[in-house]
């Protein structure tokens, strides 16, 4: 009990000495609130005895100033002193800060502590005192619409920006301020909708870009005249996908396809003067795979089936270019007929089913049949004939006349073949020159004058070949590893008139 009557005493002290403290607090708030309450009082006192010294009315000559012969009221002078002192003190401190840059522009140089961290409107000039920059800033970097100068004063730039950099609608110019591209950027590249411009005002493309690229739909001009020369789709620069391609007048169509890296690639179409001269499958822009071709003048087909590097190459067909009909169905190797084939003549009729070498019947491979087996795969002759120990059969619907020579068992066997020129012979015609002949044969075995015999007399008469075989005839002859080829020239050596195969 005793211990509880201590603790009560002290927790009584305790409290009374908080409570003490608290009071004196207390007073010293209230002593200071009630002086700073006279303090604002007494300024509101004399604040308003100012006032109304001011404003009341001047009761004698002392109350007034005489300014240039004119009496100015003291308090008049005052109050217009004080008010304008006011609106220059708002007009720097505040409206200035505020409004420059918002209102009006505010100008500045780059190199200006200013310039690192102004936002609004601004123009900036160079260190030089050259303007050079006309728009929005935020932080010192162009955001918003702005134009942008060289050094010269030429325009450089006019549209958005976004964080320094050209985003959004606006104009490139070149250093003599020429536009150069009008339409959409992104961070300083081309990108979206755009179009442009050469030296001469003339649009050079007008479509879409990514990335500073030609990309997407869009339509190439030529430089030089403005006419149309593409329309279609690009990638990174390039035509890419499908696309048209025109001729100098802008208007006739001269290939409408596909195309990768800026060729013919995939199916398409050529054309020559407006006319369709290919359709078909190309690789790196050329004929490479099925497709047909067409004769410009008629449109007919000239040859249907397989190609390779525009040549004709594979499994294909010839048409005859009179009347239309197939020529030759079979296989092809660098453009010319080279393996196994059916030749027909104008009516349709096979002429020889087998092998073909070079644009040609693969004579050679025949060497040492028999009359019989000749003609069971030639068809029969038209005409048989007897030169001396040789026999002569001729073909007139493959323009040549077979030789046979009696073998040691007695037998007429395939030896040599002349043929006429009405057909071409492995791309030689009979105008070809002799650079011509030497681009396909090399160079000749030899060039001499020949004394023709009796079987070639008559074969050249069979072939209304134009040789006057009473002279020394000019000939080239090329010998290969088991046949040669001889060609029978005029007197001028300007012209083929027959062609000699023979078994070596």
């Amino acid at each position: 009990m005793a211990d509880q009557g201590i603790l009560s005493q002290i927790l009584s002290r305790m409290s009374n000495t908080v409570q003490t403290q608290i009071n004196s607090i207390a007073k010293i708030t209230t002593k200071a609130q009630n002086f700073s309450n006279n303090i604002l009082q007494k300024a509101q006192e004399k604040f308003a005895e100012f006032i109304k010294t001011l404003t009341s009315k001047p009761k004698s000559k002392s109350d007034y100033w005489k300014i240039c012969g004119i009496y100015f009221a003291k308090k008049f002078v005052v109050i217009s002193l004080f008010t304008i002192g006011a609106l220059v003190y708002i007009y720097v401190n505040l409206i200035v800060p505020n409004l420059e840059g918002k209102l009006w522009y505010a100008k500045f140089p780059i190199n200006s502590k200013k310039a690192q961290q102004f936002s609004g409107k601004a123009k900036v000039y160079d260190v030089d005192g050259k303007f050079i920059y006309q728009g929005e800033l935020s932080s010192g970097t162009p955001d918003g619409f702005g134009t942008q100068f060289n050094s010269n004063g030429n325009l450089l730039y006019k549209g958005n920006f976004s964080m320094g950099k050209y985003n959004g609608s606006g104009e490139i110019f070149d250093s003599f301020g020429k536009l150069v591209y009008s339409g959409n950027f992104s961070s300083n590249k081309y990108d979206g909708s755009g179009k442009m411009v050469n030296s001469f005002g003339k649009v050079i493309y007008s479509g879409n870009f990514e990335k500073g690229m030609k990309s997407g739909r869009g339509t190439e001009y030529d430089p030089k005249t403005g006419v149309k020369r593409y329309y279609g789709e690009f990638a990174n620069g390039k035509y890419e996908g499908k696309g048209i391609t025109y001729n100098a007048d802008g208007i006739l169509v001269t290939y409408e396809g596909n195309f990768k890296d800026g060729s013919y690639e995939g199916e398409g179409k050529k054309y020559q003067n407006g006319h369709l001269i290919y359709d078909g499958n190309f690789k790196s822009g050329r004929y490479s795979g099925k497709g047909t071709l067409y004769s410009e003048s008629s449109g007919n087909i000239i040859y249907s089936g397989e190609f390779e590097d525009d040549l004709y190459s594979g499994e294909g067909k010839l048409y005859d270019s009179y009347n239309f009909k197939i020529s030759y169905e079979g296989e092809f190797k660098n453009g010319k007929k080279h393996g196994t084939g059916i030749l027909y003549d104008k009516l349709g009729v096979t002429i020889f089913e087998g092998d073909f070498r070079d644009n040609d019947i693969d004579y050679m491979k025949h060497f040492g049949e028999t009359i019989d087996e000749i003609t069971e795969k030639f068809g029969r002759y038209t005409s048989k004939m007897q030169s001396g120990n040789k026999k002569l059969i001729f073909y007139n619907s493959i323009d040549s006349v077979m030789i046979f020579e009696s073998n040691s068992d007695g037998e007429y066997v395939f030896s040599k073949v002349l043929r006429g020129t009405k057909n071409e012979f492995m791309g030689i015609t009979s105008k070809s020159s002799a650079i011509e002949r030497r681009n396909i044969l090399g160079q000749p075995f030899s060039s001499t004058k020949y004394s023709v015999n009796d079987y070639q007399k008559l074969a050249f008469s069979i072939l209304k070949s134009n040789i006057d075989t009473n002279d020394l005839i000019p000939t080239d002859k090329y010998v290969f590893e088991n046949y040669f080829i001889r060609f029978f020239f005029d007197s001028e050596k300007s012209k083929i008139q027959a062609i000699e195969i023979g078994k070596l």
